[in-house]
């Protein structure tokens, strides 16, 4: 079975050829470039046989063209510091241009994509990582200029929202022209999440959509909220057909969102517990947990987000001889470089 048609199947219900599973990570020298990010994701598919392949370029690529800048400093995750916000005011909201996806860092990561489908062809279904409106606004700002903003100027706010979306759907339709088979919309809020929520469907929720426009022609839309405090509620009418969540490994945590939701969900493994620190039998003990809990509802086997740098290669293939059921068999001993 070829890894498009276990996620078809996977998405219409069938899991009888087995649970489709993919793993992700940062590569944070390789993603400075379209080359380098491209040679690190190919590389990284070949090496494990993934169902799916996400981009994963540093969030900084869609707010670099604004002006901000950032640094690798050994984060265990590979994600990289911000080293300069640019929003400092409320009117430089105000200020924000229209991007233009074939520039800049923008223009890079629609090369990379490029380079990726070639490199990988029609072999494996690619998905291209995104943050929402919302989450790049944190970036630009950062937290507590944005939370200031968000209670005083709210009408400054309002404007940022539409020039980010806008620039974000451009840069959707783009990606989208490249061959991917979907997007990886990120709903990265946290605390900010909490403070929003009670506006968040009314206010947020459309420029979102707005983004997701272009995508809606694509088949594997997934949503990653990266917060144990969203109201799923907020996001079951977006053209997203996966949902990826925080917190599934947990019994009832995974209760509740199954009840809320009618996407396939993504997840059921810590990335730190379990995956970068645990054994080959505590991954296989998490997937079988989780594929219980999930009975005949069919998911996607995943760590919670991206992996940490020195997850043992083991673990991977644990998860992955898992969801094969000794079909797809194979050992690697060592760790990510």
């Amino acid at each position: 079975m070829t890894h498009f048609e276990r996620m078809q199947n996977c998405l219409f219900g069938d899991m009888t050829q087995g649970i489709p599973v993919s793993f992700w990570r940062h590569f944070p020298l390789a993603d400075q470039s379209a080359e380098g990010l491209a040679r690190a994701t190919i590389d990284w598919q070949k090496q494990f046989e993934f169902d799916f392949v996400k981009v994963m370029p540093s969030s900084s690529f869609c707010v670099k063209d604004w002006g901000c800048k950032d640094q690798y400093s050994g984060n265990p995750y590979g994600i990289r510091n911000y080293t300069q916000h640019i929003i400092k005011q409320p009117d430089d909201w105000f200020k924000l241009p229209v991007l233009d996806p074939e520039h800049g860092y923008l223009g890079q990561q629609i090369e990379a994509l490029r380079k990726i489908k070639t490199g990988l062809g029609n072999a494996v279904p690619i998905v291209q990582s995104i943050f929402n409106p919302l989450s790049q606004m944190e970036n630009l700002a950062g937290y507590q200029t944005l939370t200031y903003h968000l209670e005083r100027f709210p009408e400054a706010v309002l404007a940022g929202l539409i020039t980010i979306s806008k620039s974000t759907a451009l840069f959707i339709q783009k990606a989208a022209e490249t061959g991917i088979d979907g997007i990886y919309f990120i709903i990265k809020h946290s605390d900010l999440l909490r403070f929003y929520q009670r506006q968040y469907a009314s206010i947020v929720s459309p420029f979102d959509l707005i983004c997701l426009k272009p995508a809606e022609k694509l088949w594997l839309n997934i949503i990653h909220i990266h917060a144990e405090t969203a109201n799923i509620n907020d996001f079951e009418h977006y053209p997203t057909q996966i949902l990826s969540i925080h917190g599934l490994h947990d019994h009832e945590t995974l209760k509740n969102i199954k009840s809320l939701t009618s996407k396939v969900l993504c997840g059921g493994l810590q990335r730190q517990e379990v995956m970068a620190v645990g054994m080959e039998g505590d991954v296989i003990k998490q997937a079988n947990d989780f594929n219980s809990e999930m009975g005949s509802r069919p998911f996607i086997l995943a760590a919670e987000c991206g992996l940490r740098l020195d997850t043992p290669f083991k673990n991977i293939v644990a998860a992955i001889n898992f969801t094969r059921e000794k079909e797809f068999h194979f050992s690697i001993s060592s760790t990510m470089p």
